[in-house]
């Protein structure tokens, strides 16, 4: 929709944002936010694009494989410095949670598949 010209420029314009945001700014868990945004709204921008590419065929399936490992990370934070850092990763966590959500029911762009990194003993998968 916005043709090659519109999609160099907002590309470039994003990118000059997180350089921008990298060079001037002191604090690590903003930038890790606001990249963190871009690569979800750019994922769904080719999740749309491949959507109305092909419009035929199979949903693409994302698979966010050793999902527990990086939720665990706010529970093994004990210094008092890690707590904003651990706040951050939670919060990146719910928003990947809520972005895999609606890409899957809201939006049907994709099926997503969340992997623990060790198997569950008594749980059998369908």
């Amino acid at each position: 929709k916005l043709g090659v010209i519109g999609t160099v420029a907002q590309s470039m314009g994003v990118w000059w944002i997180v350089l921008f945001d990298m060079v001037m700014s002191s604090d690590p868990a903003h930038i890790r936010k606001v990249n963190f945004s871009i690569l979800l709204q750019s994922t769904k921008r080719a999740l749309e694009m491949h959507t109305s590419n092909y419009p035929h065929c199979r949903r693409p399936l994302i698979i966010l494989d050793h999902f527990d490992t990086g939720l665990s990370y706010h529970c093994k934070s004990a210094a008092p410095s890690d707590a904003t850092d651990s706040l951050a990763v939670k919060n990146m966590y719910r928003k990947l949670g809520a972005w895999c959500a609606a890409m899957c029911y809201d939006e049907g762009l994709a099926d997503v598949c969340v992997c623990l990194s060790h198997p569950q003993h008594g749980v059998q998968g369908r």
